[in-house]
């Protein structure tokens, strides 16, 4: 049973995905370790800002190459990797442009060195968006084993040069940005390494400007992403001080751990609804991920009060209950990334902008309110995470329905957890 579900399509993307969360628990650990609570938070801040430029000047092609890649005709018409190279090498350098002019203008509060960094962090952005181009390839054409192996990469590698700076006595903020950025412009160039036998094809390039054209409706879907996943720790930012993101931080990354599976389902839903899969597998999914995120939220929250002091440190115990309190917002966050992923392969991209448009205003206003209240703390900005995230749940719930035309239940019954349970004996 193991070895079918590890060659199946999920079992690649699961163990992909399983291989970035353990090598980024790693850095991650071996990083808030060194830095503390207030250099955590000063790295979160760094790289914040560039992140989601990046995000927005991608201008919808990822979810663009997917699905056209999708597209078996189109893919054996055209070369699509000459076609992704030259297009994302237009946006790369167009967003670290503007990254670079802007990061100083959002970060003149902070000192000047936090200024530099973000600026040389913004250098990423051409990497990210070639890399990100060319996995969106493998993600269209259902090659999960590259997909997974290609996503998986940038973690070590950055693991090994943190590893390198821990011994040999010089890690600090400045080195660690500097070889996160190295990092990842070597999976660029491994990612197009792996494609060179495309490249020699006679076949033409997919026009650049129809992609662009048929991409851009994606754009604010694939921006809304980075915004969506950064938009807590900008707020916290704000509202709070950096040893406070330097809290909030490390407690959401131990709370993450419960949406993996969320991120798998999501991934292959995506790939079988552009395929033109139905709805009813997205639906079961959804029971299944629900029965096995709720298992893996009580395990985590037993093990947290240990861990969290043991892996990051004495000075992260005030993270616990934070990332207790956390575990409810990944998990409804993670149930609704699966619904949001399968309404964009239908392509409906403004849905789930206008869901997380709702989420992050609501987030944004509550944590103000309570900051001129004089009431914020760590806490109030969990619990406002849950209710926001509990508003986006319901209306992903509300407009799956509508579209798919569908009234099956999200929510799992025993026939669910009993299936499920046969499925892991046998």
């Amino acid at each position: 049973m193991l070895s079918k579900f590890l060659s199946s399509g999920l079992g690649k993307i699961f163990t992909g995905h399983i291989s970035v969360q353990i090598t980024s628990i790693l850095q991650t650990i071996l990083i808030t370790r060194i830095l503390g609570p207030q250099g955590k938070g000063d790295f979160t801040l760094i790289i914040i800002y560039p992140t989601i430029i990046a995000g927005f000047s991608l201008l919808g092609l990822y979810t663009g190459i997917v699905k056209i890649s999708a597209k078996k005709n189109l893919y054996e018409k055209y070369n699509i990797e000459k076609t992704v190279l030259t297009a994302t090498f237009i946006t790369g350098f167009l967003g670290t442009v503007i990254s670079i002019v802007i990061c100083p203008i959002i970060l003149k509060d902070t000192n000047s060195n936090i200024i530099f960094l973000a600026q040389l962090f913004s250098l990423f952005i051409f990497a990210n968006n070639i890399g990100r181009g060319f996995i969106a390839i493998d993600h269209g054409q259902k090659n999960y084993i590259r997909y997974s192996i290609t996503r998986a990469i940038l973690n070590p590698i950055f693991l090994l040069f943190v590893t390198i700076l821990f011994i040999s006595d010089k890690i600090n903020l400045t080195n660690i940005i500097f070889f996160l950025l190295i990092s990842n412009c070597i999976v660029s160039i491994i990612r197009i390494w792996l494609g060179i036998s495309r490249y020699k094809k006679n076949t033409p390039k997919f026009p650049i400007p129809s992609l662009f054209k048929y991409s851009i409706k994606f754009s604010f879907s694939d921006f809304a992403e980075p915004i969506y996943i950064y938009y807590d720790k900008v707020i916290v930012a704000l509202v709070l001080s950096t040893y406070d993101l330097g809290i909030y931080t490390t407690a959401y990354t131990a709370a993450a751990m419960v949406s993996i599976l969320s991120t798998v389902y999501a991934t292959k839903i995506f790939s079988d609804i552009a395929s033109g899969g139905g709805i009813e597998q997205t639906i079961y999914s959804i029971r299944q991920n629900i029965i096995l995120t709720f298992l893996s939220a009580l395990i985590i929250i037993c093990i947290l009060p240990i861990t969290i002091p043991m892996v990051f440190g004495e000075d992260f115990t005030p993270a616990v209950l934070p990332a207790s309190i956390l575990l409810i917002t990944c998990c409804l966050q993670g149930q609704s990334m699966i619904i949001e992923r399968s309404i964009l392969a239908k392509g409906y991209p403004f849905i789930g902008i206008f869901a997380k448009i709702i989420a992050m205003i609501s987030f944004a206003l509550l944590s103000f309110i309570f900051y001129y209240l004089n009431h914020i703390n760590i806490y109030t900005i969990v619990l406002i995470s849950i209710i926001t995230q509990f508003i986006y749940l319901l209306y992903m719930t509300y407009q799956m329905r509508k579209i798919f035309r569908t009234n099956l239940s999200i929510i799992p019954s025993w026939k669910d957890v009993k299936k499920l349970f046969l499925i892991v004996l046998h």
